[in-house]
């Protein structure tokens, strides 16, 4: 009795989740915390009326004991346990043990006698006169224990008995109620304790039964003789009359189907969860609730790192909650590099910062696939179906006031656009220059391009700084081609919602003027890069800024940044580069990300490159390139872009160059040697070569950079 599995108890299916959920599976560990503790309080997730109900329940145990060991007469409402039966053959002494069937004692033993499984137990047990006494460390109380367990285990000559047996005789579906979609949800769930036969076979009849009177038929047959399925044993057999049997249950029962629900919702978002301990708080979730949901999953996802949670929290440019700072580049690394305890650069941030987009958008896409009802859901929130469809502020703080939540637009534009797919974002072909949500049917977008300049244009309109009105009319904003039909409809209301006042009559859209006098930041700092005539870092052109307009006050830290990227007169280098120029000196500078000014140089030299060698290369025409930077890029990308042959070089993984030889490890000595012959530090050309004729075994590369670290570390 004591190492009864309370599973045999008569415990409500609520205090034994409780029991289920501390690891308690045993009456002698139950017992065992109610006498150290005298109460379940400590037990996680247990309510009230479990805690009287297992304190009861344990009360009345111990009374029951009590009695029967003073021979006096049981009480009449001491606990009812469940007697063992039908236990499957195929179990094995650990599962045993783990399910409380059997004393750890009992369990010991038969592992110190080679016994691992029941059918082991089956066959000592007929080979020795019905009982265990001739093993080892077998006493009289472990004997009648494996004799009680043997007896209740249901072996397979057990069911070559005639089909019009018990299982037949009460059990019925009623084809009226069959969901077929349950059916095949509850078949996915139990298809690890089906097996592939059982599975393939309820598929079957699904898809080749329309009708579901003759399922209903079907499935009953199945549950009277199930080893009409080729394969299925006795232990199968015993799984799928279960499996039948919670199927009815579930089409009869309201409430029952309720719970399935939430137990296949969980069933599924299994695999997002990067921690098995959050499953409990996302039981407490509803479909009803989507993005209550989604939330949940992009707090705990397997995918969603811890820099990531940190943008999110932090940068408004990525942050998907209205709760999102808007802190510089420059202080999210400073502060996430002590986070982590590790360096962080800002080219690290940004990086990490333009791909979080991305994986939020197949984190979300790879949930709605997998759970279907949250995208149904959704769809009911939606204003969608017409050519052209726009969200306003007040259905998105609806969303959020029901569902609990507080996503901020640009997470309302990644799920719309994920939802559907069918639209193209205008927030994101305009690069988020305008603070509300539109889109377009694609298919009335024949050319993606000419629409992204119209976005584009219309924005440089509306942020322009003039005291005059500007006129344009529709057919130069919006020429033909660029939207199939409802051209001037979209327009109306496109702008409309962007600006009340702009107006639109007869072909003609006229914007109204802005504040009088007022200039535009760009015209302010074209003269400063004029006047420098060279690429400046950001910094500088702030300061620059700040010296040369004293009382001009900026309505953000961002502000120049942000005029220069809009602006056609200026550019960034691009990448990581803080560094903008004129247009006009695209001649004089290399454009882009490291990486595609690293490629080229691989590419022309074919052969694995030292990153000294693309530094001095590159530098001189790219301010800001740093040895950093280089070594940054090949170890983010090494594996998919680049490979590494050691010892700093690199060659593209496309090409598949292999090293023709193996890279001296640069070491001290070449220091000491430097440091020796310093007389010759500013005769770089002899020192070189004293140093080639020193050490033959290194690339001449490699002497110039270890050169090169020296002087940068030698004092003034």
């Amino acid at each position: 009795m004591w190492y009864i599995s309370l599973n045999d108890s008569s415990l409500s299916p609520a205090a034994l989740k409780v029991c289920n959920a501390n690891q308690v599976y045993t009456l002698q560990g139950l017992l065992e915390i109610y006498r150290e503790r005298d109460n379940f309080r400590i037990l996680k997730g247990s309510a009230k009326g479990q805690i009287e109900e297992l304190n009861a329940f344990c009360s009345e145990v111990l009374q029951y004991i009590s009695a029967f060991l003073e021979g006096s007469e049981k009480p009449e409402t001491a606990i009812v346990l469940k007697s063992k039966k039908n236990i499957s053959s195929n179990l094995n002494i650990i599962q045993l043990k783990q399910r409380g069937l059997i004393s750890n004692e009992l369990y010991c033993a038969l592992l110190a006698n080679d016994i691992h499984d029941l059918k082991e137990m089956k066959a000592h047990y007929d080979r020795s006169s019905n009982n265990f006494l001739s093993l080892r460390n077998i006493g009289n109380r472990k004997n009648r224990e494996a004799i009680e367990l043997i007896n209740s285990v249901k072996f397979d000559r057990d069911i070559k008995e005639p089909v019009d047996g018990a299982y037949q005789e009460d059990f019925s579906i009623r084809g009226d109620l069959i969901d077929r979609r349950i059916l095949a949800n509850l078949t996915d769930m139990w298809a690890g304790r089906l097996k592939e036969a059982l599975v393939g076979h309820i598929q079957n009849l699904m898809e080749s039964l329309p009708d579901n009177g003759k399922l209903a038929e079907a499935l009953i047959e199945l549950y009277r003789n199930p080893d009409a399925v080729k394969g299925v044993g006795e232990s199968k057999a015993e799984v799928l009359r279960e499996f039948l049997e919670t199927c009815r249950e579930i089409w009869e029962d309201p409430a029952r189907q309720k719970a399935y629900r939430r137990e296949y919702m969980l069933h599924l978002l299994k695999p997002f969860l990067s921690d098995e301990t959050v499953e409990e708080e996302l039981e407490e979730l509803s479909v009803e609730r989507p993005l209550q949901i989604i939330e949940f999953i992009i707090h705990h996802s397997r995918k969603i790192r811890k820099w990531d949670h940190y943008i999110l929290d932090n940068l408004g440019r990525a942050g998907i909650f209205t709760y999102s700072l808007n802190l510089k580049y420059e202080e999210a690394a400073t502060e996430l590099a002590d986070i982590l305890q590790k360096e962080v650069t800002v080219g690290n941030i940004k990086t990490w910062t333009r791909r979080l987009r991305e994986k939020l958008e197949v984190i979300i896409i790879e949930l709605l696939n997998q759970v279907p009802e949250i995208k149904e859901q959704l769809k009911k929130e939606w204003p969608a179906g017409e050519d052209f469809v726009f969200i306003d502020e007040e259905l998105t703080g609806r969303m959020n006031e029901d569902n609990g939540t507080q996503f901020n637009i640009t997470f309302y534009d990644i799920l719309f656009s994920s939802v559907f797919t069918e639209y193209e974002s205008v927030y994101q072909l305009s690069n988020r220059g305008f603070d509300f949500l539109s889109y377009v049917r694609k298919e009335q977008i024949p050319d993606t391009e000419r629409f992204r300049d119209f976005i584009l244009s219309v924005r440089d309109i509306t942020k322009r700084n003039s005291p005059n009105a500007y006129r344009t009319a529709v057919d130069d904003l919006l020429p033909d081609g660029v939207l199939h039909s409802g051209k001037e409809l979209f327009i109306q209301i496109f702008l409309y919602r962007i600006e009340g006042e702009i107006g639109i009559s007869d072909g003609v859209i006229t914007f109204p003027p802005t504040r009088e006098g007022h200039t535009r930041l760009i015209d302010l700092i074209v003269p400063i890069l004029e006047e420098q005539g060279r690429a400046m870092h950001y910094n500088e052109i702030v300061e620059a800024f700040d010296r040369k307009y004293p009382d001009y006050r900026r309505h953000s830290f961002r502000a120049l940044r942000d005029s220069m990227d809009v602006s056609d007169m200026t550019m960034s280098l691009g990448g990581s580069s803080n560094y903008y120029i004129l247009s006009r000196w695209t001649d004089k500078y290399h454009i882009g990300s490291i990486k595609n000014l690293i490629i080229p140089q691989i590419e022309y030299i074919n052969e694995p490159v030292h990153f000294y060698e693309l530094l001095k290369t590159l530098e001189p025409n790219r301010p800001g390139l740093t040895e950093q930077g280089i070594k940054q890029t090949f170890n983010v990308l090494s594996g998919t872009v680049f490979r590494s042959h050691g010892e700093g070089f690199y060659s593209l993984m496309k090409n598949d160059v292999k090293t023709i030889k193996k890279y001296a490890r640069i070491h001290k000595g070449l220091y000491n040697y430097i440091d020796q012959n310093r007389e010759l530090v500013d005769s770089p050309e002899v020192l070189l070569k004293k140093m080639k004729e020193a050490f033959p075994e290194f690339m001449w590369i490699q002497l110039e950079y270890v050169l090169y670290k020296y002087r940068n570390s030698r004092p003034d």
